[in-house]
């Protein structure tokens, strides 16, 4: 099974100076951000699952997806052991989400 980084070591990639980490970081925020717009515009798919997508107004940058992250972790040390992937649902569909 591969290994996951934690909220924490997400955390810390999102907030490092190396290039390589933070491009892991938008990286990631990209990848995770696009799969919960596209379920965030099936109506379907929000009634269902409306804490997992998010809904945005207009594009935004992966770095401002980033920061959004990580206020979120700053503000929920608890979970910094938490997979990095549930961390990235949470602090998206807690800052866009859906009507």
């Amino acid at each position: 099974m591969a290994s996951t980084k934690t909220v924490k070591e997400l955390y810390d990639d999102c907030s490092s100076t190396e290039l390589y980490r933070r491009a892991y970081c938008f990286g990631v925020m990209a990848g995770a951000s696009q799969i919960m717009e596209l379920l965030g515009d099936e109506p379907e798919v929000r009634r269902i699952v409306p804490r997992e997508i998010m809904c945005l107004e207009q594009p935004l940058t992966a770095e401002v997806k980033a920061q959004a992250f990580q206020i979120w972790a700053l503000r929920n040390p608890k979970l910094w052991d938490s997979p990095g992937s549930i961390g990235v649902i949470m602090a998206l569909s807690a800052t866009w989400p859906c009507p």
